[in-house]
């Protein structure tokens, strides 16, 4: 039995010492890396850039070929296939032959070439729509990126915040129990009344169950951080110890400035609302005529014994005149840029709430921060005094477990305020879109130092 117990125990050190250590900072890279959610952003990026490429390849002539096998009696076909082929002769000219010309069999083969000139604006617009396409594509993966760090940080607070709390917990734990055994020997000795020590019992198992409770927060913590590593819990573990250190935040002023130009949606409204006055501009612009140009080369045979061929170039221009759906596009088109205007103005203000909620709980938490350490020492110094009364027989064994218990809710009002802390400060960047790697590599600094 002794040595399966030593095995065990050196089983157990190597799978902690397998497990990597990560920063917070390292963690956020990895699951960038591997997010489904970046990749499907990363290839919206490549289709609207691709897309792009598409409309502006339309400014480039187009070449088409084509081949068709025709056998008919028709007047009409019959005289122009002739005709292609060069082989009218007068006897065509006959009546009787103009009239029942009999079977005419024709293989024509073309080669085709098209261009633009002026369409009506319809191309330099649809290249505009594509090139903002592509910028909303890229704000949203500059979004998705920060949305998955976001989730890493709240993740690892989570775990780092219910790790702490824990070991708080086990301490109390210690000294409460040692305190209830000391208490159930002079209870037996009839020193302790029987309604404090099982009061005294119920709080400890009060805290008993809060820990556990703790325990699985901190589960579930590491558990949504492994999803997002794409790694297995027992795999890696996160350095962190919480405390009141951290890069300062802009102004209010400066982070709203400052979210107008890097927050993803605010960017995309704004793209949003240029492309819909794109779509009213390519509206009006419908009556205006449309240009192109063609050159052909086609051959006309009837068995391939000659092969003659024609020619035609042509210049073509055609004005929509009479399109009666013309003035309900333009109003529909007129009606979304002015939904449009009015949704990015909604977001902006949206924005300004969100990073004004952020700050002032940031603020609130780090001015309320002094006067929870001071909860904790004085919990701590009430504890301390307790214990020695308790022993001299002029204090109860549940007052001595209420002040452990007072203690530990102090510590854990403490630990949440800290990582709050944390968290408003991730949020409130996160709010003016600019927690991107340099923002986040600060703020896992702050967690590595030590108290």
């Amino acid at each position: 039995m002794k040595l399966r117990a030593v095995v065990l125990l050196l089983v157990s050190a190597l799978s902690v010492r397998a497990a990597e250590r990560l920063t917070l900072a390292e963690a956020a890279r990895r699951a960038v890396a591997r997010s489904p959610t970046l990749r499907a952003a990363e290839a919206q990026v490549d289709e609207a850039r691709r897309a792009g490429s598409a409309v502006r390849a339309t400014n480039y002539p187009s070449l088409h070929a084509g081949s068709a096998f025709t056998r008919g009696d028709g007047p009409v076909y019959a005289f122009a296939s002739l005709l292609d082929q060069r082989n009218f002769t007068a006897a065509n000219f006959d009546i009787g032959t103009l009239n029942d010309p009999g079977y005419v069999t024709n293989f024509k083969s073309y080669l085709q070439v098209g261009l633009p000139i002026f369409a009506g604006y319809d191309i330099q617009n649809g290249s505009r729509m594509a090139d903002l396409g592509l910028s909303q594509a890229e704000s949203g993966e500059a979004g998705a990126r920060q949305e998955v760090r976001l989730a890493v940080f709240e993740a690892a607070m989570q775990w780092i915040q219910a790790r702490a709390l824990s070991d708080r917990l086990t301490e109390r734990l210690r000294a409460s129990g040692e305190e209830i055994q000391s208490a159930e020997r002079l209870r037996a000795k009839g020193l302790v009344l029987g309604s404090d020590f099982f009061a005294a019992e119920a709080v400890l198992a009060g805290l008993e169950a809060w820990k556990a409770q703790t325990a699985k927060m901190a589960e579930a913590g590491r558990d949504s951080l492994a999803v997002l590593l794409g790694q297995d819990p027992s795999e890696f573990d996160i350095v962190g110890t919480l405390s009141a250190q951290g890069p300062a935040l802009p102004s209010a002023t400066e982070l709203q400035r400052l979210a107008g130009t890097h927050r993803a949606d605010v960017r995309a409204a704004d793209l949003a609302a240029q492309r819909g006055a794109l779509a009213v501009s390519q509206e009006k612009a419908a009556f205006l005529p449309r240009v192109d140009a063609m050159a052909k080369a086609e051959t006309n045979t009837e068995d391939f014994s000659s092969n003659p061929s024609n020619r035609l170039v042509m210049v073509r221009a055609e004005w929509a005149l009479g399109d009666p759906a013309y003035g309900a596009r333009k109003e529909t088109a007129l009606a979304a840029s002015r939904a449009g205007d009015q949704r990015r103005a909604a977001l902006e203000e949206r924005v300004r709430l969100e990073i004004l909620q952020s700050l002032r709980r940031y603020e609130g938490i780090s001015d309320a921060l002094p006067s929870l350490e001071r909860t904790v020492d004085l919990a701590e110094k009430s504890l301390n005094l307790f214990r020695p009364l308790y022993r001299e027989g002029r204090q109860s064994i549940l007052d001595v477990l209420r002040a452990e218990e007072s203690l530990a809710r102090a510590e854990s009002l403490r630990l949440e305020a800290l990582a709050q802390l944390h968290l408003q400060r991730a949020r409130t960047l996160a709010a003016a879109g600019v927690l991107d790697e340099g923002a986040l590599a600060a703020l896992s600094a702050a967690l590595e130092k030590p108290q």
